[in-house]
């Protein structure tokens, strides 16, 4: 099946076949090479976000493409094996209950994915891209459902959807997405699950309860089974641990936390409870958790601009990598070993950035302190915003604002995410998750 286009009447740039892996955040229960009725089912009931190049249509071409994806995907359905053995010489009745099937798979689908609203209508154009591409036999055998729970390090743009200052809807964030437009995400381009697929706003509590909400509905939907066998297979990827130094312990001078801990109290505490949400993760079904580290929180430009006169790393919140990893570390092998597998990767965000913030030349960059956008000293100071200081190239800079790296910096992140040796992914890089994984 070729690859469907849709294109802006405005905005006459192609999106290629290759930006479907923006829905990353959407699992899909796939069949190898065929595209059934329970794609659409899961895919318009749990459609959580937005697709990193939105996609928009007049009210024309949304009518157009929303009955050519029902026609494709019930027809394939009613088709395929799944429903049912098929023969080239079909009676006169099995054409009729076939063509019943697909009628019946028309209104189902219909009724699950609602109104044809233009958010929906992005949601639909992104997910025939993502099919389609699912449907080539190489690449719909590794299909796999991918979860990410964290901070702004991660966001894919549901942020945009709660009532926060703390938002990347607006210019120049997504300056460098085909579109050229802002998709909730702190970056000019990608983030890291967009490469693989602002404070925590929404408390990690509160997004495993989500997490489990989602499950129910996609029980509902594709029945237990299916849903429990999405969950077990599914990667999911957690950040924890740089909000609640950079925006509670270090947040003001004498914050409440550190007049109530000494960092090292902290950070044991901070342990303890993450201990709690990575064994809820698993109860919750997740068998494949990478789990980053604390990144160098001393060395990113908002720090610099606050806490530095010399452009060097400051020391007191470097301390905190250093006390923070080794414990996560320590509980990820503790758990591991009290569930008999190796459930938990840890993730070395911490060497991953210090990598190019040490030797930024080595990697193409002309600095590592600065940001492409922001205001004042190493435009590190206050939100990137459409008044703020822009580098005419993002490529040659490691941040883009204050906190968040560029989209090249995250590519080069993810390269060790892949193919990284145990010094950066402990104890396997994902390309060695992938290949065991697809061997059992």
């Amino acid at each position: 099946m070729s690859g469907f286009t849709p294109t802006n009447s405005e905005d006459t740039h192609s999106h290629s076949t290759s930006h479907s892996l923006c829905l990353i955040y959407i699992p899909l229960s796939l069949l190898n090479a065929t595209i059934t009725k329970l794609s659409l089912l899961s895919f318009c009931s749990v459609c959580v976000s937005e697709c990193t190049e939105q996609v928009e249509m007049h009210a024309d071409e949304m009518e157009k493409l929303t009955n050519w994806l029902l026609v494709m995907v019930c027809t394939s359905w009613a088709a395929s094996p799944a429903a049912g053995d098929q023969k080239d010489d079909a009676s006169g009745e099995e054409i009729n209950k076939r063509q019943g099937e697909i009628n019946s798979c028309k209104n189902e689908v219909r009724g699950i994915c609602g109104s044809k609203s233009a958010a929906m209508a992005q949601r639909i154009a992104a997910g025939v891209l993502f099919l389609a591409l699912a449907s080539l036999p190489a690449l719909s055998a590794a299909a796999r459902a991918f979860f990410v729970f964290g901070d702004s390090l991660v966001d894919n743009g549901n942020n945009n959807f709660l009532a926060t200052t703390a938002r990347a809807d607006q210019p120049p964030y997504g300056i460098d997405t085909p579109s050229r437009r802002p998709t909730g995400r702190f970056s000019n381009g990608k983030n890291v699950p967009d490469i693989v697929s602002y404070a925590n706003i929404i408390r990690i509590t509160k997004q495993l309860q989500y997490f489990e909400q989602y499950q129910q509905r996609l029980s509902s939907v594709v029945g237990q089974p299916a849903a429990k066998r999405l969950v077990n297979d599914a990667l999911v990827l957690i950040t924890l641990g740089g909000n609640d130094f950079v925006n509670n312990y270090y947040l003001v001078p004498y914050s409440l936390r550190s007049r109530q801990f000494s960092l090292p109290d902290y950070v044991r505490y901070l342990i303890s409870e993450y201990k709690k949400i990575l064994t809820r993760l698993y109860e919750l079904g997740s068998r494949r958790v990478l789990v980053t580290g604390v990144g160098p929180l001393g060395c990113v430009p908002a720090e610099l601009g606050l806490r530095s006169l010399t452009g060097r790393c400051d020391p007191e919140l470097q301390r905190v990598p250093d006390l923070y990893n080794p414990q996560m570390i320590a509980l990820l092998g503790d758990l591991n070993a009290q569930f008999g597998a190796d459930v938990f990767v840890a993730v070395n965000a911490y060497k991953m950035h210090m990598d190019f913030i040490t030797n930024p030349q080595s990697f193409g960059f002309v600095t590592s302190k600065i940001a492409c956008c922001g205001q004042g000293p190493y435009n590190g100071i206050g939100l990137c915003t459409i008044l703020s200081n822009l580098c005419p190239n993002r490529d040659i800079y490691a941040f883009w604002d204050a906190f968040h790296p560029t989209e090249r910096a995250n590519r080069i992140i993810v390269s060790q995410f892949m193919a990284g040796t145990n010094e950066y992914m402990n104890p396997m890089n994902l390309s060695s998750i992938l290949a065991m994984d697809t061997r059992t």
